[in-house]
């Protein structure tokens, strides 16, 4: 599905892109000399990092040529399990790579000098006749709506993420069983287990790939890792965390290990959730924000949480059942945290992180465009939870029906028609895996995520 063309035609985009970018590559290359391949990336809707990689030579010429790199139809069509949505064939799909996002990927053991950089692209799809079509793409529906916001109501958002995993090994089978056991719930112990070394090995390659991580601990309740990130702007948040996810995972490859953010990797173990931090400046219409983002909650499942796994993690005590919010209580889905700030707990790494925060900071905007009410209560004390609440999506099946219910305004919030887009390919990953055992369905998406 290679191309060796760098055309473009059609009408200029307003994508995310550096304004200087051999400027910016030239800088970025003279402090990392040893750079010999550049993976340009980009997530699928199924929550999967893709990646096509070039040369230097070849780096430097789509550099020079300030034009994006041609790619096959398949970069939003592929499914978890390989096989793939139908898709027009005679369309071709362009890679435009934001520079800002350069980043050296760190994931050899000891010293030894990292040979890779990545770049973050948006995906523009270009039809016979030359029209451009960027409503596919994740990356552009989220640069939309943070320009929107900041354009049109003066309101910026800083997100952070929480990254939980575990780690697995290869059993006598050949299938993947928990190599890591250590305690959780913050045990030291678990800062001297057999898996603590590739751990630390992580922090160091994520600290010369330029992540920040603010701290880490014991999760859960055996071999659970748990990562949390410094909160940056949406993009360069979602950026970064794209970065750790697959440098954790390198890393712990190194050494014949799995290392998964799936939110069910294990039938018997600990589930993995991603939750999302954020955060509106300034915060005065923090009650109609959240009026919008609680009202279409169930829709926005369908984003964050995007696969069949997701529904095996849905639990009362992990992310909430029913629609609610409250002051640190992590028992619902929605915990506030402080004036304008909130985390988002039903979220997991299957999810396409641009495309889940597009869509939250979507749902918020339209509450304060509206001035929707705050129609539910403080569930921070004892028997506050309102018993007529509406109960979120049990299955993915579910989270598609009531995204389509929304996917209209969502679109006209978003400046993009991607919510369609995406409900038909996520309705044929719901036909292409759901004949596939739990087992078999967590084997899978352990690999890949």
């Amino acid at each position: 599905m290679g191309s060796c063309g760098l055309e473009v035609s059609g009408k200029a985009l307003n994508l995310p892109q550096a304004e200087k970018p051999r400027d910016l590559v030239d800088s970025f290359l003279r402090q990392h000399p040893h750079i010999d391949y550049v993976r340009f990336q980009w997530v699928d809707y199924s929550g999967v990092l893709r990646a096509r990689v070039v040369t230097k030579a070849h780096f430097h010429t789509i550099v020079n040529s300030n034009k994006p790199l041609n790619c096959g139809q398949i970069t939003l069509s592929c499914l978890p399990d390989g096989s793939r949505v139908p898709f027009e064939a005679c369309a071709v799909h362009k890679l435009f790579p934001d520079w800002r996002s350069l980043r050296i990927i760190s994931n050899s053991r000891d010293d030894d000098i990292p040979l890779y950089a990545s770049v973050m692209c948006s995906i523009v799809e270009e039809l016979p006749g030359g029209l451009a079509d960027p409503n596919l793409c994740p990356r552009i529906a989220l640069q939309n709506i943070t320009t929107k916001a900041h354009s049109q109501h003066g309101i910026d958002f800083l997100i952070g993420f929480e990254i939980e995993f575990v780690v697995l090994q290869a059993g006598p089978d050949g299938s993947l069983i928990p190599f890591s056991s250590h305690p959780g719930a913050y045990s030291a112990a678990a800062l001297r287990g057999p898996s603590y070394r590739y751990f630390e090995e992580c922090m160091r390659n994520l600290s010369v790939s330029g992540v920040q991580v603010r701290e880490f601990h014991a999760e859960g309740s055996i071999g659970q890792y748990e990562i949390t990130l410094a909160a940056r702007p949406p993009l360069e948040a979602i950026d970064e965390l794209v970065a750790a996810h697959d440098i954790i995972r390198a890393t712990f490859a190194n050494h014949g290990l799995t290392a998964t953010m799936s939110p069910k990797p294990i039938v018997d173990r600990q589930a993995n959730g991603s939750h999302i931090h954020v955060s509106i400046h300034p915060p005065q219409h923090e009650e109609s924000f959240l009026a919008g983002l609680l009202s279409r909650l169930p829709s926005l499942c369908a984003f964050s949480m995007a696969s069949i796994a997701s529904y095996d993690r849905h639990a009362d005590f992990l992310a909430g059942t029913v629609v609610a919010w409250g002051s640190q209580n992590r028992q619902v889905p929605v915990r506030k945290m402080g004036p304008g700030y909130w985390e988002v707990r039903c979220a997991d790494a299957m999810a396409n992180m641009y495309l889940a925060v597009a869509g939250i900071l979507a749902a918020g905007l339209l509450g304060m465009q509206n001035s929707e009410p705050l129609l539910w209560k403080d569930v921070s004390y004892a028997g506050s939870m309102q018993t007529k609440s509406a109960e979120l999506p049990a299955n993915l099946e579910q989270s598609l029906s009531q995204l389509e219910r929304v996917s209209e305004e969502l679109s006209e919030a978003l400046g993009s028609r991607i919510s369609g887009h995406y409900l038909h390919v996520k309705r044929h990953e719901v036909e292409a895996l759901k004949h596939l055992s739990s087992q078999q369905l967590y084997q899978l998406l352990a690999t890949i995520i």
